[in-house]
C-alpha cells in the first residue's frame, strides 16, 4: 500500500511539472499572437505600451480556453516518458494497473479544473472585464466607460448609457443631451436595433427638460441620432466571456432580459462541463500511449495527440457559433464532442488499456 502511495506522489508531481511547463509555453505562444494581433491596432490614443499592458491582462483568459489541450499533452508527455522508460511496465507488474494510472490523471483534471473555476470566479474574468474596458477606453479617447451594469459613452453633448448589447440589438438605452451645463433633453428607448448607419430606436419616450414645463412624447419606432463605435465595444460572445458563471447563470435567468442568451449558455455549459471535458483528454491519452502508437516515437504520441486536442478544440469553437447562426440549443454544441470524443476514446480505453 505505501508503495502504491508513493507511486500514485510520483506520478502526481510528473504530471505537475509536465502541465506547468506546457502552460508556460502555451503562455508564450499566446503573448506573441496576441501582442502582434494588437499592435495592428496601434493609434495615436492606443500606443504601443497599451498594447502590452492589454496583451498580459488577457492572457489567463485565453489560456482557460486551451486548459483541456494543455492537459491532454501534460497526459501524453507524463505517460509516455514513463512507457519509453519502462516504468509503465515496471508499475503493471507490482501491481499499478493503467486504469489506476487513469483515476490518477482523472483526479488530477478534477482538482485542476475547480481551482480554474475558482480563479474564473475571483479574479480573471474581472482582469478580462478590465482589459476589454481600457482598450476600448483608450480607442474611443477615454470617451467609453464599460461596467458589470451596461455601457457609458459620450458624443458631443450626448451622455449615452446602454444596458445591454448582442450583437446588433441594444437594450434599455438613455440619452441625455447636456446644454449649458444643465439636462436639456432625455431620451429613453426599450431596445434598439443597428440598421446600416443608424440606431432605430422602440418606443422611444423624449422628455424636453424647460423651466416653465417639461414635455413628453412617445414614438414606436425613432432615428436616435447616436454616433456608436459598434466594433469598439467588443459586444458578442466577449460579453458571455466577461462574465463569471454566476453572472453567466443570472443573464441566462433573467426573465427582463429579452436579448439573445444563446453565446451565454454556451459559456456557461463549457464552464460547467469543463471537468468532464478534461476527464476526456485523460481517456483519449491512454490508448494513444497503450494502443497502437505504443512503439512509436515520443514525438510521433506528441503529433497524434496535438492534432485530437486541436481538432476537439476547433470543433467545440466552430460548432458554438453555427448553433447560435442555426438557432440550435448551444448544450448540444458542447455535449455532441464530448459525446463524440468521449465515447471514441472510452472505447480504445477499454481496449488496450
Amino acid at each position: 500500500m505505501l508503495g502504491k502511495n508513493l507511486i500514485e506522489k510520483y506520478i502526481n508531481k510528473s504530471l505537475l511539472k509536465t502541465f506547468l511547463a506546457f502552460f508556460l509555453l502555451f503562455a508564450i505562444l499566446f503573448l506573441v499572437f496576441t501582442f502582434v494581433k494588437e499592435v495592428g491596432r496601434i493609434t495615436k490614443t492606443y500606443q504601443f505600451i497599451d498594447t502590452i499592458y492589454h496583451t498580459f491582462l488577457m492572457l489567463p483568459s485565453r489560456l482557460i480556453e486551451v486548459v483541456p489541450i494543455i492537459f491532454l499533452l501534460s497526459c501524453i508527455i507524463s505517460l509516455g516518458a514513463k512507457a519509453s522508460s519502462n516504468e509503465l511496465v515496471i508499475m503493471q507488474t507490482s501491481g499499478f494497473s493503467v486504469s489506476r494510472v487513469c483515476y490518477i490523471f482523472a483526479k488530477f483534471a478534477i482538482i485542476a479544473s475547480f481551482i480554474i473555476s475558482l480563479m474564473q470566479e475571483t479574479f480573471i474574468t474581472d482582469m478580462r472585464h478590465y482589459a476589454e474596458n481600457y482598450k476600448i477606453g483608450k480607442l474611443s479617447n477615454n470617451n467609453t466607460i464599460v461596467t458589470k451594469s451596461g455601457f457609458w459613452t459620450k458624443s458631443k453633448n450626448q451622455y449615452i448609457y446602454i444596458d445591454k448589447l448582442n450583437k446588433r440589438k441594444l437594450q434599455n438605452i438613455k440619452i441625455f443631451y447636456i446644454e449649458n451645463g444643465e439636462l436639456a433633453k432625455l431620451v429613453e428607448a426599450k431596445s434598439a436595433k443597428i440598421v446600416t448607419a443608424k440606431i432605430l430606436g422602440k418606443n422611444v419616450t423624449t422628455t424636453l427638460f424647460a423651466k416653465e414645463k417639461n414635455t413628453k412624447t412617445f414614438s414606436k419606432f425613432e432615428d436616435l441620432n447616436i454616433n456608436l463605435q459598434i466594433e469598439n465595444l467588443q459586444i458578442d460572445s466577449s460579453d458571455a466571456k466577461n462574465m463569471t458563471i454566476l453572472q453567466q447563470a443570472r443573464y441566462i435567468f433573467d426573465e427582463t432580459n429579452y436579448l439573445s442568451k444563446q453565446s451565454h449558455i454556451f459559456y456557461f455549459t463549457s464552464n460547467v462541463l469543463r471537468p468532464i471535458s478534461m476527464i476526456i483528454m485523460v481517456l483519449i491519452a491512454v490508448p494513444l500511449i497503450t494502443g497502437p502508437l505504443r512503439k512509436s516515437s515520443i514525438g510521433n504520441r506528441i503529433i497524434a495527440g496535438t492534432v485530437v486536442g486541436i481538432a476537439y478544440y476547433f470543433i467545440t469553437t466552430i460548432l458554438g457559433p453555427v448553433s447560435m447562426v442555426l438557432n440550435i440549443n448551444p448544450v448540444f454544441a458542447v455535449l455532441v464532442p464530448m459525446l463524440l470524443f468521449g465515447t471514441i476514446a472510452f472505447y480504445y480505453v477499454r481496449k488496450y488499456a
